[in-house]
């Protein structure tokens, strides 16, 4: 697929958002260390709920346990947005990675990647558009097979704001015009993106503006409608699956989701709340 210049400007996106809020303030830059450093000092500095920083190119990008996120130039969505917790009235900061990754699935399907779900806690996988599988259900009845096969688009990471406090900055990074050979080799097997997905370039400014657009609306959910939502979208959820982390690791089946976030797994030792940090997730074979 032959790449269009398509750069995140203000001027891009305003063409295209709809939101009320989200991305109405849009500060975007060639390159920085991180969306979500800069966010930061924004947030100090005053900017208003609801501001979006975006950076044709990271250079120390950064996901989940300190993981690099590679973010070259041009090739995808490095957007961090601000939310401060009095303009937000429906669910709580712990629910933010749920909405966030929601929203990236619902604006991935609108254009174009029909066969996306949520691996837990908050990454976007998909099948790549040559798979040539049919999708008309929910990830939650994908079979196995596919939930294997699928690869990481997109991830998101929440950070509270020390200062000032009652501010958070949501980091979201989808692949957006990789081909598989802009990825490095220790990622081939297991990263993907849009394009790839789609079987076509997709707009990197309307995609953006799909997402935000998702997100904004979701902000006014419930936790219950939330949770509902993610457990309707998971690739995790009603699964057998491998959980290991610092202290060992364990088989059981993915349960449900907690209203803080944490996966509740049935394991040999009844049931388990896992958390982030240095704990991972896999499905694993009946």
């Amino acid at each position: 697929m032959k790449r269009s210049p398509d750069p995140i400007t203000p001027d891009a996106l305003s063409g295209c958002i709809v939101t009320r809020t989200l991305g109405r303030t849009h500060f975007a830059f060639g390159s920085v260390t991180t969306t979500m450093e800069v966010a930061s000092r924004l947030a100090k500095a005053g900017a208003p709920h609801g501001s979006i920083v975006t950076a044709e190119h990271q250079t120390a990008g950064r996901g989940r346990r300190g993981r690099r996120w590679i973010s070259e130039p041009g090739l995808g969505i490095w957007c961090s947005v601000l939310l401060r917790t009095e303009e937000c009235a429906g669910p709580a900061a712990s629910a933010l990675g749920l909405i966030a990754a929601c929203s990236v699935v619902q604006a991935a399907r609108t254009n174009g990647v029909l066969c996306t779900g949520v691996k837990w806690p908050n990454d976007v996988h998909a099948l790549e558009h040559s798979a040539g599988m049919p999708c008309g259900d929910p990830p939650a009845k994908w079979p196995n097979e596919w939930v294997r096969s699928a690869r990481k688009i997109a991830g998101v990471l929440v950070e509270t704001s020390k200062e000032p406090s009652g501010c958070f900055v949501v980091g979201i990074g989808v692949n957006v015009h990789h081909s598989r050979s802009d990825f490095p080799s220790e990622l081939s097997s297991s990263a993907s993106s849009v394009d790839l997905c789609a079987g076509r370039n997709v707009a990197r400014p309307a995609l953006l503006a799909d997402v935000l657009c998702c997100f904004e609306e979701r902000l006014g959910w419930s936790e219950a409608m939330v949770r509902s939502e993610w457990h309707r979208e998971s690739l995790t959820i009603g699964r057998r699956v491998e959980v290991s982390g610092p202290h060992g690791s364990f088989i059981g089946q993915a349960e449900a989701i907690d209203v803080d976030g944490a996966l509740k797994v049935s394991g040999p030792s009844g049931i388990a709340r896992v958390t982030g940090g240095e704990t991972t997730v896999r499905c694993v074979s009946d």
